[in-house]
């Protein structure tokens, strides 16, 4: 599941309106989730469903 979080580079803007996107989303929430400490929970059924969790430290989340 590690090359989940590798910035995916996408040359083609053709390609890019296709899929929806630029591959960036994940590795930016793979840095913001290490500088706060926290982590994810990834889920997936192959072809249903793939669920992210985002879990930080309790002493990060204010009141």
């Amino acid at each position: 599941m590690v090359a989940l979080f590798i910035c995916a580079s996408v040359l083609n803007v053709g390609r890019s309106r296709q899929v929806g996107g630029t591959g960036l989303g994940l590795s930016i929430v793979k840095h913001i989730m290490e500088r706060h400490q926290g982590y994810l929970l990834i889920s997936s059924q192959p072809a249903v469903k793939t669920q992210f969790t985002a879990c930080f430290p309790v002493y990060r989340v204010s009141k």
